[in-house]
């Protein structure tokens, strides 16, 4: 299912504000039209005749919205200047699909070797000769009774570090197992990424306007087994910025301005002024 966030503000932007009832319709309409077909924001002018017809809105309710700066001219229509502001690109989105698809893949192949593999060492059992009837009862319950041992910091070298370092402390496990399957260099990836991921959730925290926005800000940081499935210490921190300023009811216009490097933005946006607080 695709779906759309709106920000519980969204009634009071200037922008909005300034349109008419018929525009901010049309515009709801074009973010939702261009989320469903994954445009990035394009809104092609072959389809104003559908939008239109949707929201009963006319071509007076599209010059408002371009003069109130919600669209702008573009050579095949018009564009939603802020929908990549809030919204992942079509790249980005087709790129997790496929790892998702990869790992679905995996765990098939692997599912299906398991069961051959099982099935060979059933049959081969079956070739074996019988046990001697000397065999004791308690030396059976010794033999089959016993179970893999618990993975520890010996089978998963570093997970304690980057777990330590890790913002929700919840589905430890299960965060073991995963981080047991990762390459060495993806272990290194990860602990390297952590603490950035952790001081933007830890300050996304701390400036949460509500206890309501506090929450979104825990609950929309994802469990470990997730983050270490998706890779995300590849994603780009100033999305991560951006993404956890919105949960937290901040807009970090920082990241936006021109004319600053992407640790400078991430710097000011977050507030971390302090020398010892640079990325």
């Amino acid at each position: 299912m695709t779906w759309i966030k709106l920000d519980v503000g969204f009634f009071e932007d200037s922008k909005v504000l300034a349109v008419s009832p018929g525009a901010r319709l049309l515009f709801i309409a074009s973010l939702l039209h261009a989320k469903h077909q994954m445009s990035d924001g394009l809104i092609p002018a072959s389809t104003l005749g559908l939008l239109h017809y949707r929201t009963g809105s006319t071509d007076l309710a599209i010059e408002e919205l371009v003069r109130a700066g919600l669209w702008e001219h573009d050579v095949d229509g018009y564009r939603i200047p802020s929908f990549l502001k809030w919204n992942l690109p079509k790249s980005e989105l087709d790129q997790r699909a496929a790892k998702r698809a990869e790992r679905q893949r995996r765990w098939r192949e692997g599912k299906t070797n398991a069961t051959d593999s099982r099935r060979d060492r059933d049959a081969s059992r079956d070739a074996l000769p019988t046990r001697p009837e000397r065999e004791t009862e308690t030396e059976r319950e010794k033999t089959t009774s016993s179970s893999p041992p618990a993975l520890m910091e010996h089978d998963s070298p570093g997970f304690d570090a980057w777990y330590q370092h890790y913002p929700r402390k919840v589905g430890k496990g299960q965060a073991r197992k995963t981080w047991a399957k990762l390459s060495p260099a993806h272990r290194a990836a990860a602990v390297e990424a952590v603490p950035q991921f952790a001081a933007v959730v830890h300050r996304a925290v701390e400036l949460a306007t509500t206890a309501d926005r506090k929450a979104d800000v825990i609950s929309g940081c994802p469990h470990p087994s997730t983050w270490l499935n998706d890779e995300r210490w590849s994603s780009d921190l100033v999305a991560e910025v951006a993404y956890y300023g919105r949960l937290c009811g901040q807009q970090l216009e920082a990241l936006s301005q021109t004319g600053r490097t992407k640790s400078e933005g991430i710097r000011e946006a977050m507030g971390w002024t302090q020398p010892g607080e640079e990325i």
